[in-house]
């Protein structure tokens, strides 16, 4: 129920709708499909050495950016006050599949 659109094509896309500079932003694509490129193969050994290669010949640099993608465009915000009372609150991101369902539009009216 996940989007699953390459990172580079949901940076891209962001940078369209907040209105930035489409130039900049495929500069910002290439380089991160160059990273994905990189990093896939790292990661594929680097699984291997436990599950076997095998079991890990579906990572690759399409899969990864995918992966990534798809953190990228389903993650929500989360803050809830610090269980210690005093002090700032936890921040961070998760993925929520039921919210990741939910109808919505990307450009509301």
């Amino acid at each position: 129920a996940f989007v699953r659109e390459p990172w580079d094509a949901v940076v891209r896309d962001a940078a369209r709708l907040r209105g930035d500079c489409l130039d900049e932003a495929d500069v910002l694509g290439q380089k991160l499909k160059a990273l994905c490129a990189a990093a896939a193969p790292l990661l594929r050994d680097a699984l291997a050495l436990t599950y076997g290669a095998d079991a890990c010949a579906f990572v690759d640099a399409d899969w990864l950016s995918r992966t990534v993608g798809t953190f990228e465009q389903n993650n929500v915000g989360v803050r809830v006050p610090h269980p210690f009372g005093d002090f700032p609150p936890l921040e961070g991101t998760a993925l929520y599949a039921a919210i990741c369902c939910a109808n919505h539009s990307c450009e509301p009216t």
